[in-house]
């Protein structure tokens, strides 16, 4: 079990991936209109998720997410990678729909039944684990100008699963999944990209590479805490997605109390890899003949 204190930001209108590499396949797979696609999220909402849609009041598509909204649930997708989201504005502490109250294990339970729906294989998910999150009020005394605060109280849980293939770890992908006191989605990031086989291959290289004398460059001022071959992949809530293979290295500061730990990524010459972008400049349209 993890305390933690999380600070979540909302999106309008990120994402849910496809996932058509794995989920059954529907009637309106091979109809490639605005109306099936967006029956399709509606589906996913419904038979994969369990969510119950009212009415529609608001859906559509905008850059590389498709989206629906049907009272306090927002529901959405990216097309270029299978990744998912769910938002419910009731979910939450003093909230309408509450936080979840059962076991831990029970929340775990419900992580591994959702990737199972959305067709992620078994074999990928690593074991769950629950976070659960802190909340601390605090005041400033206009007079004193201290900052008086009030008691903990006890957050949401989240529950969290890792990925693996083939023994090799995917840095950056992972479910978050928190429930309402109804059990029903109330907070939902699934982010599980389809990872091209030569990457697995060249991520397999480098773990053969660190058991046969690889070492990681020197950084000033720093020690390395920890090194691990694996692949690292662009972000949920982004427009792109790149996937590298990686060699991660966290180094810890000689002065503990001072600064964050450094984490780098390393291929197999210990050259930097690129980092994964998120989002980039769009296009620019063409001058128009004539114009200048």
């Amino acid at each position: 079990m993890k305390t933690i204190t999380i600070s979540v930001a909302l999106v309008f209108l990120i994402a849910l991936a496809s996932g058509r590499e794995t989920l059954p396949r529907s009637p309106t797979e091979t109809d490639y209109s605005d109306k099936a696609e967006l029956e399709a999220i509606q589906q996913l909402a419904v038979k994969q998720l369990e969510l119950k849609l009212d009415e529609i009041q608001r859906q559509g598509s905008e850059y590389n997410f498709v989206a629906v909204k049907s009272g306090s649930v927002l529901v959405s997708r990216r097309l270029d990678s299978r990744t998912y989201f769910v938002q419910d504005e009731l979910y939450g502490r003093a909230k309408e729909a509450g936080l979840f109250q059962g076991s831990d294990e029970e929340l775990k339970k419900a992580c591994y039944q959702i990737l199972s729906r959305l067709g992620i294989p078994e074999r990928e998910v690593r074991e769950a684990e629950v976070l659960h999150e802190t909340i601390q009020v605090g005041l400033v005394d206009p007079k004193s100008q201290k900052v008086i605060r009030e008691k903990p109280q006890p957050g949401r849980r989240l529950a969290r699963c890792s990925r693996h293939i083939e023994g090799v770890p995917i840095f950056s992908s992972n479910l978050t999944l928190g429930l309402t006191k109804q059990k029903t989605i109330g907070f939902m990031e699934v982010h599980w990209p389809v990872i091209p086989e030569a990457t697995i291959k060249e991520a397999n290289r480098l773990q053969y590479k660190l058991k046969h004398g690889w070492r990681p460059p020197e950084q000033e001022g720093a020690r390395v805490e920890s090194v691990e071959a694996g692949v690292i992949h662009s972000a949920a809530t982004g427009f792109l997605m790149d996937i590298y293979p990686a060699i991660r290295v966290v180094y810890a500061t000689e002065k503990e109390e001072i600064g964050r730990k450094l984490v780098l990524h390393f291929d197999r010459h210990g050259d930097p890899v690129p980092i994964p972008r998120e989002f980039d400049v769009p296009c620019q349209f063409p001058e128009k003949r004539g114009e200048k």
